[in-house]
């Protein structure tokens, strides 16, 4: 019995050592791939301006440069595509009626500013031609231009972890004529009830116009039970574009563990810099998981106090001799005597 003991004592120690001596080497090569990736990781590229604005004269052409920069010590080939601007939030209007905005059809590259090899720091101006539609609706049209940067296989290796990431230039462009401006303050939305901070308030905004915007605002926080107490909080400054909802966040940071809040945004937008506001929105800073561990103490002490008279009760009645043992004990005193 002694020696099986031994046996499954020994055998525990080794496997442990094995699993220690695995996490060990795993960690280890973690630790030397971080090192190399961060020695070979590259940041290759850089473009200015990043977004290209323009209104767009029909006559003739409208010209633009966009500044592509090499970062690195090496020679880096390029490719330059165009896409259209697809914008990430929501769509307002069905899907295939967003090419109505495609501006990629309109812009003209030349050909040696399409694949080239970029020199080592070297800036390259990279000249853009557009041609307004025909059919072209009145405001804003949209495009993007990709600059990838395609790795010379000298530099490919095992050894080696080269990051070139692809970088791209938004083109907002303007066709003149009837130009809506219309900007909806659709929600101020933040939770009634919160635990704690901070408390994330969002700004919904939707453009109903024909052109993209560039609204800035501001919501005031007011503590309804300090009226002196009051914070702003700046919109993070942003595009909206035609037909689409657009969501702006801020967070909401106080010391106060209890308050009654209220928040309302002012919003500015577009070239008569017109100006939006909410109604006021109240939320609360109520800690319900103090709250409960309170209300959960408070009940446990009645509970046990409840429960400590009826216990003092029951030991009275049940240290308290009957009537018939009393007589009992009585009768065999005297006839003991």
């Amino acid at each position: 019995m002694i020696n099986m003991s031994r046996l499954t004592l020994s055998m525990a120690l080794t496997f442990t050592t094995l699993i220690l001596a695995f996490i060990a080497t795993l960690t280890f090569g973690m630790i030397a791939a971080q090192e190399t990736a961060e020695i070979k990781s590259v940041s290759s590229l850089s473009i200015d301006p990043a977004i290209v604005e323009a209104v767009l004269d029909k006559s003739k052409p409208t010209e633009q440069v966009i500044n592509l920069s090499n970062l690195t010590n090496l020679p880096i080939p390029i490719k330059v595509t165009k896409q259209s601007f697809t914008p990430r939030e929501q769509l307002e209007i069905p899907t295939e009626q967003i090419s109505t905005y495609d501006a990629s059809g309109w812009i003209s590259l030349a050909e040696k500013d399409q694949n080239f090899i970029l020199q080592p720091r070297e800036i390259r101006p990279i000249r853009l031609s557009i041609n307004q539609s025909e059919s072209a609706s009145p405001g804003g049209h949209y495009a993007s231009l990709i600059f990838t940067p395609l790795l010379p296989e000298g530099l490919v290796s095992d050894q080696s972890v080269f990051v070139y990431t692809r970088v791209a230039a938004l083109v907002f462009l303007v066709v003149k004529g009837d130009i809506k401006e219309e900007l909806d303050l659709k929600d101020l939305a933040v939770n009634t009830f919160n635990q704690n901070s901070p408390v994330e308030i969002n700004t919904v905004l939707a453009n109903h116009g024909n052109i993209h915007l560039r609204p800035t605002g501001r919501v005031t926080i007011t503590n309804e039970l300090n009226k002196s107490e009051v914070y702003n909080l700046d919109l993070m400054p942003s595009i909206v574009l035609p037909n689409t909802t657009k969501k702006y966040p801020v967070q909401f940071t106080s010391d106060n563990k209890f308050g009654i809040f209220s928040a309302q945004v002012l919003v500015n937008y577009g070239s008569q810099s017109e100006m939006i506001s909410s109604q006021k929105v109240y939320f609360y800073m109520i800690p319900l998981g103090q709250i409960a561990l309170v209300a959960g103490a408070v009940v446990l002490a009645i509970v046990a106090f409840r429960f400590r008279r009826r216990l003092q009760k029951a030991w009275k009645i049940l240290s308290k001799p009957s009537p018939k043992q009393s007589s009992t004990w009585q009768i065999k005193y005297k006839t003991k005597v």
